[in-house]
């Protein structure tokens, strides 16, 4: 079953649940949408559905259906009803920007920012501005009462040594990535030297120290394995450094270093492949003359981004353009092409 017929198949088993109203599928995004908005992003359950196989069609599907029934709840229209419920998510930066509706965030690396959701029992409910209007409250005041809500919730317990001096998140609530936001946690790890992290996916944070040769090519390599996996989310490292996070490349004889430059590139083609989707809608709608093209290239690890010179312009309002041309120049290089 290709993607369009899973989405075909989630859109009738959303209907049998009584909803009314069109869905439609936007094939260049993977996203379900409704009134013109896109709701739903299908990418992580259709590669669930591909790990499971067919036998597992049913099961996804309806969890899948279940899940678009609780994104359509209506959220709290007081934020003192909606305050105890609200927790801060970790995600790659351009995750914010990308998928429909822009959601109220703020970066904490090059690469990752932080945003805030409402915590449903069955799932999450990302936030954006238009619902900070509602509520008649600040991005800031709504990351503070995020952050408070994830400290009650949050101890150094909850982390678990992997091998000796790494450490992997213990929660398995889609809220690990965001124990990064509470590096204090860190203190009690006894790691060797600044602590340096990775968010492999929404249930697994990992840790070990930036002075740790064989922590971090533990990390690395922990972090591969699990690459491929359905929450996968960045496998960029950060490392926390005079009191903030700053995205970290170790030297190039680093044990680790190889490792992490093939993690660094999945990591930045998927976000270079989201950015495609968006630019072929835009396409869609102004007919603008656009042509861009993302690979790797192997033995060296370097990855190369194509784009007409004529639309400068159009890739300018993207963040993943921007952050790209600030990488070191042997990871990634700019080719113009012509239409």
């Amino acid at each position: 079953m290709d993607k369009r017929q899973f989405a075909e198949a989630v859109i009738a088993a959303i209907h049998r649940t009584g909803e009314t109203a069109t869905i439609t599928y936007n094939a260049a995004t993977s996203e379900l949408g409704q009134d013109g908005k896109s709701v739903a992003s299908l990418d992580n359950v259709y590669a669930a559905y591909c790990r499971a196989g067919k036998d597992a069609l049913s099961e996804v599907i309806t969890r899948v259906a279940q899940q678009w029934c609780l994104i359509q709840r209506k959220l709290p229209d007081d934020f003192a009803d909606a305050s105890h419920d609200i927790l801060p998510v970790v995600h790659e930066l351009d995750y914010f920007t990308t998928f429909g509706t822009p959601l109220a965030h703020h970066a904490l690396t090059r690469h990752h920012g932080v945003g805030a959701a409402f915590d449903w029992p069955e799932a999450i409910t990302g936030l954006d501005t238009e619902q900070l209007k509602r509520w008649g409250i600040s991005y800031a005041e709504l990351f503070d009462c995020g952050l408070r809500n994830l400290r009650r919730t949050s101890s150094p317990t909850q982390f678990m040594r992997r091998e000796p001096g790494v450490y992997t998140s213990t929660r398995q609530d889609g809220y690990d990535s965001s124990l990064i936001l509470l590096p204090d946690l860190f203190e009690a790890l006894h790691l060797n030297g600044d602590p340096v992290a990775m968010i492999a996916t929404r249930d697994a944070l990992l840790i070990t120290g930036a002075d740790d040769e064989k922590g971090l090519k533990t990390m690395a390599d922990t972090a591969y394995e699990l690459a491929s996996e359905n929450r996968f989310r960045s496998c960029i490292p950060m490392r926390y450094v005079n009191g903030a996070w700053e995205s970290y490349h170790p030297p190039h004889d680093h044990p680790a270093a190889i490792t992490l430059r093939f993690l660094f590139l999945h990591t930045f083609g998927r976000a270079c492949t989201r950015l495609k989707s968006m630019l072929d809608k835009q396409y869609e709608e102004d007919h603008s003359n656009l042509q861009v093209s993302f690979y790797e290239v192997a033995p060296t690890l370097q990855a190369y981004c194509s784009w007409t010179a004529d639309n400068r312009r159009v890739l300018q309002k993207n963040r993943s353009k921007q952050s790209l041309e600030q990488e070191p120049r042997s990871f990634f290089h700019h080719r113009p092409c012509t239409p």
